[in-house]
């Protein structure tokens, strides 16, 4: 069901975007600050515990997904 009314008025929220998953180059990050630098501390096994809410939950999003997630949507709204 292209362009039904119950489509109309959904909003991309993201929360927390980390360095780039697959395009253009895998894995490629600017800087080591804010959330890209907890991610390499603890994929290191630098940071080995954290104190933090047990029932948190990070909602972290690539920036490739999120450009191409934007890219489509845009390219949808505009041709159907």
């Amino acid at each position: 069901m292209k362009g039904s009314e119950k489509d109309k008025g959904k909003l991309m929220f993201v929360f927390i975007v980390v360095p780039i998953w697959k395009e253009p180059l895998p894995g490629w990050s600017d800087n080591i600050n804010g959330p890209t630098g907890l991610l390499i501390a603890a994929g290191k096994g630098v940071l080995r515990t954290m104190f933090c809410d047990s029932q948190g939950y990070a909602d972290f999003l690539p920036v490739d997904v999120a450009v191409n997630i934007l890219m489509l949507t845009t390219m949808d709204y505009m041709v159907y």
